[in-house]
């Protein structure tokens, strides 16, 4: 049966091969990725792909196709994002990535070279899809606090949203925020108080500055259907 192939996001990312947090430091070019709903890559499912066989997350490195670390997704991926030291967070409809249990966003940490979950212990609702991600990066203030693994040099947070709840010791809806708390660890926060019932379709960073200080907006988008009426709402947290 021929494969239905979804693609859902081509994600082009400059990677230096100087950088020692490169996914892959020898290539020292471009990477195209593409996810989506898909297994095949150049019509055939075997192992013929750099990696191993192919499964809704590839990446193209200008000569050929090859595969990120263990198995992809085991949904559809619909957003690829990466941050300032190269780290890939994916949403999508999937609930885990390599086998990692992740629900619909993943990241992959670039440095440790594997996938893990941003949520914690959160527990997403069952159908739940990520289709929006930001991320927030900026040089971290040294501290004293938790000196055996403070966070050094640049922060990397993550904004995502899309349809889906979030219940355990931080309960979200529909949009959350991973906040980096050192170099290996984050912890899982909510928006506060924002009566967001429908689908977060996009989310964007913006930052604005006054005389004392730079204020950093997350600026929101999402779709509701009233009386078979579409409106197109965009909101700043």
């Amino acid at each position: 049966m021929k494969a239905q192939i979804l693609i859902a996001a081509i994600i082009a990312a400059i990677i230096m091969a100087t950088t020692a947090l490169d996914l892959n430091p020898e290539l020292g070019g471009r990477r195209w990725y593409v996810g989506g709903l898909f297994n095949k890559i150049n019509g055939t499912t075997d192992d013929s792909i750099e990696g191993g066989a192919v499964q809704n997350l590839a990446y193209f490195d200008g000569s050929q196709w090859k595969k990120l670390e263990g198995k992809g997704p085991n949904g559809p991926v619909y957003v690829i994002k990466m941050d300032t030291k190269f780290n890939l967070i994916v949403g999508g409809k999937f609930t885990t990535v390599n086998d990692v249990p992740t629900g619909p966003v993943a990241r992959y940490n670039s440095k440790d070279g594997k996938w893990e979950s941003i949520v914690g212990s959160g527990t997403f609702s069952t159908g739940s899809r990520v289709h929006a991600i930001a991320t927030d990066c900026f040089p971290q203030e040294k501290s004293t606090a938790n000196a055996k693994n403070q966070l050094t040099g640049t922060r990397c947070d993550v904004y995502f949203g899309g349809y889906f709840n979030i219940t355990g010791d931080v309960t979200c809806q529909n949009v959350a925020r991973w906040q980096q708390t050192s170099n290996t660890e984050g912890k899982l926060l909510n928006l506060g108080t924002h009566g967001i019932k429908g689908t977060v379709y996009a989310l964007y960073k913006k930052i604005t500055t006054n005389t004392n200080r730079s204020i950093r907006h997350i600026l929101m988008g999402r779709r509701r259907f009233k009386s078979s009426r579409r409106t197109k709402i965009l909101c700043k947290i």
